[in-house]
């Protein structure tokens, strides 16, 4: 677990270095604003189109090849980035890198699935996350020292290097956790008649449902328009946004460990549910600020309820996945938070537009009492899904 977590901040720095300047560099390229947009979203979209193929890969010939190549491709596609002349090849460049990285997501996930039991899973998954978030905070300071002293191009070369050498790692340090002679007797028409089954399903529904209103409140509403709240209603300074943004990264990573504990003691519903209900609420603190306080409170509060789900929802689907299935059960787990990710910030944006920042957040907070009372009624704990 460990040694996966080493390799989960490796590859996470990735990300980290390359999203505050992913648009400045792009702005240098001469593409315009809603064209930058597409380049940082494109990244999830490979995602979204490969999970389902990664999963059955991971199902077919093991976790440890995927934790191997996909940070060789996702390296590939940030070295690429770093070259790019034109928006075409930026563009292919994020969604090569994307594929890379859905690859070692799906099989990292797959991965602590096999070497967790329902005692201690949500705690290896949190581990993995606390791990991902620490490569994601310390990538920016990497990043915008090395392009300040080198240029915009360089922390893509030095960090896809970087991304790369978790190949290695994984390659010497990584044993394979997939044990096919269990699997052997599952037929692959079988393995596809467990995939639909636990696809139809109103219990994976229920988790998905959930899974994607997270994923749409992140990059909907957390790092779209709050920030736009923040600087055109309560003429709040970027630097002032960025330290409120650093509070809630370090009260997420604070959070995840307990709220992992939490999950494995009590049940993921008990830490799933008031987690949403908790978003929901503190969301519509947002609305009623009038200050950098209340604004402040409302960031705090909001960080807080989004992190005691942590890895809950991963551990509820691998709980009530059939073992067969569990890379393919994975990839419909990230095809729900991609979802999320590719729909969350458009929607809000136009709703935004058509009435106002506040109804995008009130619309956001129906969203997710919508998908919490159905998985309230829906989303019962144990594994039912069977050959």
């Amino acid at each position: 677990m460990l040694i996966l977590c080493i390799s989960t901040a490796f590859i996470s720095s990735g990300q980290g270095v390359i999203t505050p300047i992913l648009p400045i560099f792009a702005q240098q390229l001469n593409i315009s604003i809603s064209s930058i947009g597409f380049a940082v979203s494109i990244f999830a979209f490979a995602r979204l189109i490969f999970n389902f193929p990664i999963g059955f890969i991971a199902d077919k010939i093991g976790r440890r090849p995927l934790l191997i190549i996909g940070p060789i491709i996702n390296a590939f596609g940030i070295l690429l980035t770093g070259f790019s002349f034109n928006l075409f090849f930026l563009l292919f460049s994020r969604f090569i890198s994307g594929i890379g990285h859905g690859m070692y997501t799906i099989a990292a996930l797959a991965y602590i699935s096999d070497i967790s039991d329902d005692s201690n899973r949500a705690k290896y998954i949190g581990m993995n996350q606390v791990a991902l978030l620490t490569g994601v905070a310390i990538g920016p300071a990497i990043g915008g020292i090395l392009a300040e002293l080198y240029g915009l191009r360089m922390p893509f070369y030095v960090i896809s290097i970087v991304v790369a050498s978790t190949s290695i790692y994984s390659l010497l340090k990584l044993p394979e956790t997939f044990n096919d002679n269990k699997n052997k007797k599952v037929k692959d028409d079988n393995k596809k008649k467990l995939f639909f089954k636990l696809l139809k399903s109103r219990k994976f529904f229920s988790i998905a449902l959930i899974t994607i209103s997270i994923f749409f409140t992140r990059q909907g509403s957390r790092n779209t328009i709050i920030p736009l709240l923040a600087t055109t209603k309560l003429n709040i300074t970027t630097g002032q946004l960025g330290i409120i943004f650093t509070l809630q990264a370090i009260i997420h990573l604070l959070t995840l460990i307990p709220a992992s504990l939490a999950a494995d003691k009590f049940g993921r519903r008990s830490v799933i549910i008031p987690s949403a209900l908790g978003t929901a609420i503190f969301l519509l603190f947002f609305i009623i600020s009038h200050s950098i306080v209340i604004f402040l409170i409302a960031s705090i509060l909001v960080s807080i309820t989004m992190a005691l789900a942590g890895p809950a929802p991963a551990a509820f689907v691998v709980d009530i996945a059939p073992k067969e299935i569990t890379g393919m059960a994975m990839s419909l787990y990230r095809t729900a938070g991609d979802i999320g990710f590719v729909i969350g910030p458009p929607l809000l944006g136009y709703i935004a537009d058509a009435y106002s920042l506040e109804m995008s957040l009130f619309i956001n907070s129906i969203l997710i009492l919508l998908a919490v009372s159905y998985f309230f009624i829906y989303g019962k704990e144990g594994k039912d899904l069977t050959l």
